[in-house]
């Protein structure tokens, strides 16, 4: 595995602290657990690149985690999590 680069870092820091409410809402886990579990998963493993906020609703203040991940075999996976339950969302479009 690739050592993380300290960019990816500070834009994981810089999140972390636009939204410690909502992570603290409710029981909902915060953005390290949340990373943290889905490093765990092997279709999930590698480098994680960017971290922010995603919108599905325009205008809705709810979001997503965008999560964009560099894989050991260099293809980059985008995958988006509901912060307030930790879960994945399979199709954030619709």
């Amino acid at each position: 595995m690739r050592k993380t680069r300290p960019f990816a870092g500070l834009m994981l820091t810089a999140l972390m602290a636009a939204t410690p409410a909502l992570a603290q809402q409710g029981g909902a886990p915060d953005l390290f657990t949340i990373l943290s579990n889905l490093q765990r998963n092997p279709a999930y493993q590698g480098e994680v690149l960017t971290t922010q906020p995603y919108y599905p609703r325009p205008g809705s203040p709810q979001f997503l985690y965008e999560v964009r991940i560099l894989t050991p075999d260099d293809r980059i996976v985008i995958v988006y999590i509901d912060p307030m339950s930790g879960q994945i969302v399979p199709n954030p479009g619709g």
